[in-house]
């Protein structure tokens, strides 16, 4: 796994907007960072990053989906 900087993190977000026709609009990302350590060692071979990208895929994609959701019903509140 690769740690992300505030600047990549702009760079990503300015990449997207890119794609966004007339920059207009909400863009949501969400980013897991997790830390690959086995029995206390740091790994970051590609067997471990698997292994945590499949143990918390699921997880990380409904937490995502709930901020959305939470995102959304506060502007369906404040627009009513």
């Amino acid at each position: 796994m690769r740690v992300i900087t505030c600047s990549h993190a702009k760079r990503h977000l300015a990449e997207t907007m890119e794609q966004v026709s007339n920059h207009a609009g909400i863009f949501v990302d969400v980013v897991n960072h997790f830390n690959l350590v086995a029995n206390g060692v740091r790994d970051t071979s590609s067997a471990t990053a698997v292994r945590t990208l499949e143990a918390n895929w699921e997880s990380s994609l409904r937490r995502a989906e709930t901020m959305f959701d939470r995102i959304m019903k506060l502007t369906e509140e404040c627009c009513q």
